[in-house]
């Protein structure tokens, strides 16, 4: 009993903390999906910038440079 006379009054406080956290978990929520997009829109991109890069060093060394391709 001597417990419960401590915890009682801290209920009020513990509520409000609980429920401003299930906030703060949708939002961080909502967050952490909008960085995810933002990071696969960027992978995105840098495989294409990657792909561009060998294309062009390809062809220049091609070009300018006589390489040969490998005959299949």
């Amino acid at each position: 009993m001597p417990q419960w006379s401590r915890l009682l009054p801290q209920f009020p406080r513990l509520a409000a903390n609980a429920l401003a956290a299930v906030e703060n978990q949708e939002r961080v929520l909502t967050e952490l999906a909008e960085l995810r997009r933002t990071s696969a829109r960027r992978n995105q991109w840098l495989t294409a910038g990657v792909l561009l890069l060998a294309a062009i060093v390809l062809m220049f060394g091609w070009a300018f440079l006589g390489f040969r391709l490998p005959r299949l």
